[in-house]
């Protein structure tokens, strides 16, 4: 798709996403989105949560996640994967 609309940014460095473009692409207010520099243009793709897996923690204990060492206190957790949008 190559659509073509002019918006201007605001003092806040704001930009306005047109209605037709973010329903096109299923974009709700308070998505994330990830911003990326692409050569000389910025590229905005959104960003969709999918759930991996959901732990419960009957004990503080410490897992590794990527790499990573987390602490968890006791509770329920929901692990999601960000993936983009295609």
């Amino acid at each position: 798709m190559n659509t073509g609309i002019v918006r201007k940014i605001d003092d806040l460095g704001r930009v306005v996403i047109p209605a037709e473009m973010r329903r096109l692409l299923g974009i709700q207010e308070g998505d994330a989105l990830e911003i990326t520099m692409d050569g000389d243009h910025i590229a905005i793709r959104p960003r969709i949560p999918t759930v991996v897996k959901h732990i419960t923690v009957d004990r503080t204990r410490t897992v590794e996640l990527n790499g990573e060492s987390v602490t968890l206190e006791p509770g329920e957790y929901t692990l999601e994967r960000i993936q983009r949008k295609r």
